[in-house]
């Protein structure tokens, strides 16, 4: 028996590494295979395929049972879990059941019935890996994978860039890129320049990604630093610092090549909200304050000129993709898509169209035609988070959608400003979550893209982590 509890003790940390491993990298391996296609083009929008990221998640959560089965102390601790979240999850169960209802509405049922069992199998994912990280050695392990990553698809987007094709690395799904029609692109005078993907499928979704990173990043620089100040730091915090200060430049050089006006100006906007929320926290557990105020100064001013850097090398390539932004192709289809998504939302405001429908619908109804959309890489969604929520699932879908979000806001945020454990990692989630709510407003890839799915509930999933090891009290902080 003892030769047996020792296995034990060896092999489920060692399980829960790997799956923590598998859940990072799931969400840029864009790997897949059509199963069923209901137009003459495989269009995404309207075929059925299994993503890399669909079989991960089932053998995590797969895993997980087994997990919860064979370990009582484990299985008694999710059971508290489960309560502490119960109205969360009661709330999303209610977004679930009206995405279930839309299917009955939908133009193509058995597409929209393949989106509601991943929005279900997404939802017991997150909730489940975020039981796992309230472990802080798997969280702290996931969050470095996070941004390991990060700086790895920054320095494949910044050689795409550069180089004008893709790296080479289409075996894990790295687009194939050239200057044909439906690979993006931005226009300089007397020149075009590919976007840098990275390994996702769309720049503006490696923005997002690398928003999340950054972000990360930062909350790292914060840490470290609290403990480089004193004279008495050892060459390995310093070490620590140079390598987090060195992985913030290569990642904003990522974001910037990028080319994503939306993923750049919303992590200006959270960054300035992170800060804002820590010194306005300063006096609590973030900081001690015999620390003093020189550790504040220093750790924004090594955040501050580490972006500077970045900026400064690359500001010349970055600053006209603001140029004229309100008078832009881009921005003149983006007001259509939401025309057509505002006048269909009338005709069905309850319960929708069919959850991952709209493309179908616009196409069967003529809707892409008499906005004057008549290329097949023109047929997209709507490009807001909300309008495609509201369009596809109707108001009541939105509402909940809306209350599961801000009731975790709501959490974060009282836990911010009362005394508790954790308060830089909280205010973290909190300009994260805000961030890529404000991201939706722009953009439909948190909705229907595997990878842009799981970057959005990546964040909530953090954020499920650390509320639940505040309360449990497994960890002050996550310790560097």
């Amino acid at each position: 028996m003892k030769y047996i509890q020792n296995f034990k003790n060896k092999i489920w940390p060692l399980l829960n590494s790997l799956f923590i491993f598998l859940s990072v990298v799931s969400i840029f391996i864009n790997r897949r295979i059509l199963l069923k296609s209901f137009s003459n083009i495989p269009h995404d929008y309207q075929s059925i395929f299994i993503n890399f990221s669909d079989i991960a998640i089932i053998l995590f959560l797969i895993y997980f049972l087994f997990y919860l089965a064979l370990n009582k102390r484990i299985f008694s601790e999710f059971k508290d879990y489960i309560r502490h979240f119960k109205y969360l999850i009661l709330i999303g169960l209610g977004f679930i059941l009206f995405s279930k209802t839309s299917t009955l509405f939908s133009p193509i049922p058995i597409f929209s019935l393949v989106s509601l069992i991943r929005i279900y199998l997404i939802f017991l994912y997150s909730f489940s890996l975020g039981f796992l990280l309230s472990d802080r050695g798997l969280l702290k392990r996931f969050l470095i994978l996070i941004v390991s990553f990060g700086v790895f698809n920054s320095l494949i987007a910044t050689y795409q860039f550069f180089a004008f094709k893709s790296f080479g690395l289409q075996f894990i799904g790295e687009p194939v890129l050239s200057f044909l029609p439906g690979i993006s692109k931005v226009a300089f005078p007397g020149t075009i320049l590919i976007r840098g993907y990275g390994l996702f499928s769309h720049p503006n979704i490696l923005g997002a990604y690398l928003f999340l990173c950054i972000m990360v990043c930062v909350y790292f620089i914060e840490k470290i630093v609290d403990n480089v100040i004193p004279a008495k730091a050892g060459i390995q915090k310093i070490i620590k610092l140079l390598l987090a200060e060195i992985s913030l430049v290569l990642l904003v050089f990522g974001l910037v090549v990028s080319f994503s006006r939306s993923a750049i100006l919303v992590s200006i906007v959270a960054l300035a909200m992170f800060f804002f929320l820590k010194l306005r926290n300063s006096a609590s557990s973030v900081i001690p304050a015999k620390a003093g105020i020189h550790k504040r100064i220093f750790g924004i001013f090594s955040i501050v000129f580490s972006i500077f850097i970045a900026s400064f090398i690359l500001g010349d390539i970055i600053l006209p993709r603001f140029q004229g932004l309100v008078g832009s192709e881009a921005f003149v289809d983006r007001i259509k898509y939401s025309q057509m998504a505002l006048q269909t939302i009338k005709q069905h405001p309850i319960l929708g169209i069919g959850i991952g429908g709209g493309v179908s619908y616009f196409l069967k109804n003529n809707i892409y035609s008499m906005f004057g959309f008549n290329n097949s890489w023109q047929f997209e969604p709507v490009h807001n988070l909300y309008l495609i929520i509201m369009l596809e699932i109707g108001l009541f879908g939105l509402f909940f959608f809306l209350l599961f979000i801000f009731n975790l806001l709501i959490r974060i945020s009282k836990l911010i400003f009362k005394k508790s454990d954790n308060k830089l990692a909280l205010i973290l989630c909190l300009s994260v979550l805000v961030g890529n709510l404000t991201l939706g407003i722009f953009d439909h890839y948190f909705w229907d893209s595997s990878s842009g799915i799981l970057i959005f509930w990546t964040a909530i999933t953090i954020s499920l982590s650390i509320i639940f090891s505040n309360r449990q009290r497994k960890m002050q902080d996550i310790v560097y």
